[in-house]
């Protein structure tokens, strides 16, 4: 699974591999990932945010827009460093979604 997801466990198809487990079909070629997509945002805190897709952080400087790259599609969270709250971040084929965390 680690080599066919790379570092992120997050973008694996879990749905399909359920799906092809359940069946008693599964093969290796089973494990796949999610559909991706770059996505920016110029409304998030300027001094970073991390993930729960990879635990990573997102450094920008001030007005410098968010940029990530090769987001599975689905739901992410988004912390900003230093501060309270969050964000959900909804990653469709066509667009994305983001929708700040109530206290």
């Amino acid at each position: 699974m680690a080599a066919r997801c790379g570092d992120d466990p997050w973008a694996l198809d879990l749905n399909h591999l359920a799906a092809r487990l359940a069946s008693g079909e599964f093969r290796v070629t089973d494990i796949r990932t999610l559909p991706c997509r770059d996505s920016s945002w110029s409304c998030l805190p300027a001094h970073g945010s991390r993930s729960r897709r990879s635990g990573s952080r997102f450094k920008r400087a001030p007005g410098e827009p968010l940029r990530l790259t090769a987001l599975s599609l689905g739901r992410h969270l988004l912390f900003p460093l230093g501060l309270p709250g969050g964000f959900s971040l909804y990653v469709r084929e066509r667009d994305a979604l983001l929708v700040p965390l109530l206290p």
